[in-house]
This record gives structure tokens, sequence and C-alpha cells, in this order.
């Protein structure tokens, strides 16, 4: 079986607690995500999402999403470059309006 880019971070997005990520409540649109492999770090994700709850623009700080790297290389969600941090906040800012 072949698994996707998109699939094999959205299965490391799911290892991630959702306790570990924080929204931030002076900027709602930004959470900290927990490091998995530095428990006492964390990287800030910015969401932004259309009227229709889709994923429109996103960022990270970890050093995955920082590289250039050939835009095909990164998985994609709506035509939005994500890493697993971006996906476990996305996550976590979905189920929060629900």
């Amino acid at each position: 079986m072949i698994v996707s880019a998109l699939e094999m971070r959205w299965k490391r997005a799911l290892r991630i607690d959702a306790c570990d990520v924080k929204r931030n409540s002076a900027k709602p649109s930004e959470f900290w995500v927990r490091s998995q492999s530095h428990p006492s770090g964390g990287y800030m994700v910015a969401l932004h999402f259309t009227q229709a709850g889709h994923l429109k623009e996103a960022t990270c700080s970890c050093p995955d999403f920082c590289k250039e790297v050939h835009p095909l290389a990164m998985p994609m969600l709506h035509d939005v470059r994500v890493c697993k941090h971006i996906l476990a906040a996305a996550r976590v800012a979905t189920e929060e309006r629900a």
C-alpha cells in the first residue's frame, strides 16, 4: 500500500494530544503546539479559514515547514502547505468550532 505525504503527516498529527495544542488568547488565529521530540519546546502555528471552514492560509515555526523546499515536496491541504503541527492545530480549531 502506498501512503501519501498528507496521510503520513495526518497520522503524525493525530499523535499530538489536543491538550498539547494551546490557542493564543490574545491572537485567536495563533496556536502553540508542543514539540514531540523536545517536550520543553514547541512551535507557533497561525491558521486562517474560509467562511466554509476550509484552511486557506497556515504557517508554522517548525524546521520542517520553514525549510525552502520544492512546493510538491510538502503535503498540501486545500492548496495550503501543511506540517503535522498545522494539522494538529487545525484539528483542535475545527473541534472547537463544532
